[in-house]
């Protein structure tokens, strides 16, 4: 069948939406569920040979592809899809002889799959793929349209670029909204903040469900008080944001001590609550919202002054909103570590900006300057949690580029060199010249072998790149190495690690020729 790529409401969707990249593709993946109907999402980068889980998404209940999972990539059911043996959807996995055949299909309990590659600059970086433990229903040119939509979005987000939060570019032309998941979409396209997300989806869930409020509360444990944090209200009932009750008395306690997710006679259920009585409920949903740790820091309201019967759709929906809201706090937790992190980091090193410490030719830190930053990035590193990657970078045949085209045009290959670089990684961390044609890149990571391959795998995209050259674009290839450390040791000793990767590195480059 003829399959069209354009999913333009999606893509707009995609593309609209803040916040780090790793967030913005986990949002993706979520929606990609959604209208798979599949249990896990998930994206898959090579790295060394290996295909490694690097973002992952699943629907409620299912069982989580891990990040950080890995296997050698021409085990995986990934690459038959990468190399076009299978895909893009499957739907019976039985029904095709290579899949029912693979070890994974048994062992993963696998009924249906879904992949597609993941290109950057016309290579092949990975994969996004989805499964279920079932058969799905049959596939529809749409479904294969939003996973190679999906696709698209993510191979941009994984493509070096300089900031963190850059956006996708996107299409000028807005279509009108489609179908409900496309209305929730468009809510996430707002996910830069947890308002921007909670206020669209609050008022979504009040013209569904027909009820007089919908709000959203955070629960303070060390205060036992529950407090509203947005509300969308009708003249009916009014739910005033930032009202706070004390924890035993509101009904989303009873509603969860209960199991009792809806109910149309709060009065006689639940009478003894002061808040209820009045604030006049009658009807009340009350659905968790949950930290990754499944712990209850919010629920998603309902509420209305007279009976309503809120159909079960509209109560998977809110579970979904639920979930969608719960991710949005996380994402927002994580950035916000990180971000202080790194600020941390910088506040400490802010007398590296002085000249002393900067190579005058590329702005990046000298050799002092590079010293400077590893001592205190391991005098800080937190074993088990953080590790300390470092890139060593060495440019090939860069003195046939002196010899031929003379020196000006190997500074400005320096320079562009450089500037490619410095496109990895966050502000803060390390982005420096030894001297000549060496190079030092070193960042703290999360403590896992996916978060290296990921951020190996940017650095040697980035090292491997056309710059330009005296306003002529000019091919600048990198040999790389690179070593990690869980604990902390000395610059000159990490230095020396990386420096060994490197020129194991150049020999099977080399060899390879």
């Amino acid at each position: 069948m003829t399959v069209s790529s354009e999913r333009p409401m999606l893509r707009l969707v995609l593309n609209e939406a803040s916040g780090p990249s790793s967030a913005r593709i986990e949002r993706a993946l979520g929606l990609l569920l959604e209208e798979l109907g599949m249990d896990a999402a998930f994206v898959g980068e090579l790295a060394d040979g290996a295909r490694v889980v690097t973002h992952t998404a699943n629907a409620p209940g299912a069982t989580m592809v891990p990040v950080g999972l890995t296997h050698p990539v021409q085990e995986t059911l990934c690459h038959l899809f990468m190399t076009g043996k299978a895909g893009p959807i499957v739907s019976d996995v039985s029904a095709h002889g290579e899949l029912a055949d693979h070890p994974h299909t048994a062992s993963f309990g696998v009924g249906a799959y879904a992949g597609v590659p993941l290109r950057v600059g016309g290579t092949v970086i990975g994969a996004l793929c989805c499964d279920a433990s079932s058969p799905v229903p049959v596939v529809h040119e749409r479904d294969i349209a939003t996973l190679q939509t999906v696709a698209e979005y993510v191979s941009v987000l994984l493509r070096p670029t300089s900031s963190d939060t850059a956006t996708p570019s996107s299409t000028s032309s807005v279509p009108a909204a489609g179908n409900d998941l496309e209305r929730v979409a468009g809510a996430l396209a707002g996910g830069g903040s947890l308002e921007g997300l909670s206020r669209p989806l609050l008022e979504m869930l009040q013209t569904a469900t027909g009820l007089d409020s919908t709000y959203l509360t955070a629960v303070d444990w060390a205060a036992d008080q529950q407090r509203v944090l947005y509300a969308v209200n009708k003249a009916q009932m009014q739910i005033p944001e930032g009202l706070a009750v004390d924890w035993s008395d509101t009904l989303c306690r009873r509603s969860l001590d209960e199991g009792r997710s809806c109910t149309t006679d709060v009065p006689s259920i639940w009478g003894d609550s002061s808040a209820a009585a009045a604030l006049g409920i009658t009807t009340y949903v009350s659905i968790p919202v949950l930290d990754p740790d499944s712990n209850v820091i919010g629920t998603l309201c309902g509420a209305s002054s007279r009976a309503v019967d809120v159909d079960p759709r509209h109560l998977a929906t809110m579970r979904m909103f639920a979930v969608l809201i719960g991710q949005q706090i996380a994402a927002q937790a994580s950035a916000t570590t990180q971000q202080q992190r790194a600020a941390d980091l910088q506040s400490r090193l802010i007398e590296v900006d002085g000249l002393a410490l900067r190579d005058p030719l590329t702005g990046l830190l000298n050799r002092r300057g590079i010293e400077r930053w590893l001592a205190t990035a391991f005098a800080n590193l937190r074993p088990g949690i953080e590790q300390v990657a470092i890139g060593f970078c060495d440019l090939d045949r860069f003195k046939h580029i002196n010899d031929t085209l003379g020196h000006a045009v190997g500074d400005d290959a320096l320079r562009s060199f450089a500037a490619a670089i410095r496109t990895i990684g966050r502000d803060g961390d390390l982005h420096g010249r030894l001297g000549g044609d060496e190079f030092v890149v070193a960042a703290m990571l999360p403590s896992t072998a996916a978060a290296l391959g990921a951020w190996k795998g940017r650095l040697r995209r980035a090292a491997s790149t056309t710059v330009t050259v005296q306003s002529r674009p000019y091919d600048v290839r990198a040999s790389v190495g690179v070593a990690a450390f869980p604990t902390s040791t000395t610059p000159d000793e990490a230095l020396s690690a990386a420096d060994a990767a490197m020129y194991l590195d150049k020999a099977s480059r080399r060899a390879a020729r």
